[in-house]
């Protein structure tokens, strides 16, 4: 038993040797805009982000994020060209939505909101929660999150392939979970095994306390109705398959 503890706090200081940058979130808003031509047709955008003082996080962000590749020396300048990006967007959608009450005669409203949200930091590991929600007319909005985690000394995003030592176990794990938790729904999940591991075995996932969330968007395993699908595998059933690494800094 000594010699376990002893190989696994061994193991712990070399993972963890160098001091790890610690994150400084700051929520910028860029923009919150609401223009409208009558009571009943607007549109609003809300773009905000915690930027956290570390140049690649924060750079990947700003330029990927919110609209189409933001190019620029400087983080300040690539903020300018969203806020910049922000208020043609506003424009032009109450163009739009002008021309349309004029020729149509009803209302009609553009909703749009990007928001970086900071989540956690453990050691060099870092999660970052990138929420959207667009509304177009219809009887509702279309709203995701994505789970962006960096692995702050390599200064990379990591995936499902630097995390897990194999996707056929746990593709497994996943549709077990999947037909338990969503079973009346069975049926949204494609008939041949490919098709089942491209739309279960994706990059979209958190650490949570007690294991890894996998998140899917809107439709893809269930109604509308029962909003994103998440699927929960604890630790407990991913340590053979899951980078020691990621187990022991959780």
């Amino acid at each position: 038993m000594r010699e376990i503890f002893t190989i696994l706090l061994l193991l712990c200081t070399a993972i963890y040797a160098k001091e790890p940058t610690l994150l400084k979130p700051k929520n910028i808003e860029f923009s919150s805009i609401t223009k409208c031509i009558n009571e009943g047709s607007c549109a609003s955008i809300e773009l905000s982000m915690d930027l956290v003082g570390d140049r690649f996080v924060d750079d990947y962000f700003l330029s990927n994020f919110f609209f189409e590749k933001m190019e620029g020396k400087n983080l300040h300048e690539k903020s300018t060209k969203i806020k910049n990006e922000a208020q043609l967007w506003i424009e032009d959608r109450a163009k739009e939505i002008e021309e349309h009450f004029l020729k149509e005669g009803f209302n009609l409203n553009y909703e749009l909101i990007k928001r970086v949200d900071f989540i956690s930091q453990r050691y060099d590991i870092a999660t970052f929660r990138y929420f959207h929600y667009i509304f177009s007319g219809g009887a509702h909005g279309l709203h995701g999150n994505s789970y962006i985690i960096f692995d702050l000394s390599k200064e990379k995003v990591i995936g499902l392939k630097d995390v897990f030592t194999s996707k056929e176990r746990l593709f497994e794990k996943l549709k077990e979970a999947y037909l338990y938790k969503y079973e009346a729904y069975s049926d949204w999940l494609p008939k041949d095994l490919d098709s089942q591991k491209e739309l279960l075995l994706i990059d979209n996932f958190i650490f949570c306390e007690d294991g890894v969330e996998f998140v899917y968007p809107l439709y893809s395993l269930a109604p509308y109705s029962e909003g994103e699908a998440r699927l929960k595998i604890h630790y407990h059933e991913l340590e053979e398959i899951m980078d020691k690494r990621y187990l022991i800094g959780l």
